[in-house]
């Protein structure tokens, strides 16, 4: 089990989310859920010790533009990140960074992507670690 590291949920239908909320608190995970991109880009600058963001693939900002996953990938490129994509999105172009999870989903195919994520941004942070250090 988890020991209750941080996750936030960018999901507009709230059906998915309270499902996805539901099964990661089951595994220990601290959950915060929000539906629109401004409250998610708020939450996500006032968690500093975010494990893992899953997030809507092609989740529109409240002025109607996209880009709040290409946003979050920027600023915190070490992030596991898990995208939820339906099949109308499924060929939308995603940061080599982030998990593709397409909906629908079952419980484990969301277990299994977030600890991907998580492996995948261990594994960047590690190899990023390593160039740092013989570099110097």
């Amino acid at each position: 089990m988890i020991s209750s590291l941080p996750l936030l949920i960018v999901e507009p239908d709230s059906r998915v989310a309270e499902g996805a909320s539901l099964a990661l608190e089951g595994e220990g995970y601290r959950v915060v859920t929000v539906q629109r991109s401004g409250q998610a880009r708020m939450l996500f600058n006032a968690m500093p010790q975010l494990a893992v963001l899953v997030t809507h693939c092609d989740h529109l900002d409240d002025d109607g533009e996209g880009g709040f996953l290409h946003w979050a990938v920027a600023q915190r490129p070490d992030l596991a990140v898990v995208a939820l994509c339906t099949h109308d999105n499924g060929e939308m172009e995603l940061p080599d960074s982030c998990i593709r999870l397409a909906k629908p989903f079952d419980r484990d195919q969301l277990l299994q992507a977030v600890a991907e994520a998580r492996l995948c941004a261990f594994n960047r942070k590690t190899a990023r670690d390593g160039s740092d250090q013989h570099a110097a």
